[in-house]
Parts: C-alpha cells; structure tokens; sequence
C-alpha cells in the first residue's frame, strides 16, 4: 500500500508539467484575421476573413499551393 500510493499520485503531480510543456511563448499573427463558413455557388466554404473585406476559401488556396513546385507535397490529414 505505501508504493501504490505514490505511484497512483505520480500523475496528478506530472500533468501541470504536460500542460506546461504545450504552452510556448505568445505568439501574434501578422495579419489579424477570422474564420467563417460562406456559401460561395452553393456550396457551404471554409475562408479566412482579412481585414473585414477579403475572404481566402481555404481549399481552393490550398489546391493551388499544392500545385505550385515550390513547396513540397503534404498530405491532408484523414479526420
């Protein structure tokens, strides 16, 4: 019973230490910006929002970034 209750408590004491190791210093983006779901032609889309005016579907940017033979090919994850 004395080992056990150590070993039980060991990760109750270890898990701020994970918490703490996710947390990095603040970052801050360049270009403020915003995330919403629009309907273009149809079809609901994910866009980034800039400046209040532009919008950025984020799978038609990313298709014509896969084409471009400058970056590397990623694979999007399977969800």
């Amino acid at each position: 019973m004395r080992k056990f209750l150590p070993c039980a408590l060991l990760p109750v004491f270890l898990a701020p230490l994970q918490t703490l190791a996710q947390s990095g210093p603040m970052t801050s983006s360049a270009e403020p910006f915003k995330l919403g779901t629009f309907e273009i032609q149809g079809v609901p889309t994910v866009c980034v929002v800039l400046r209040d005016q532009y919008l950025v579907a984020l799978n038609a940017a990313n298709q014509d970034l896969a084409t471009n033979p400058i970056y590397p090919h990623i694979p999007m994850p399977v969800t």
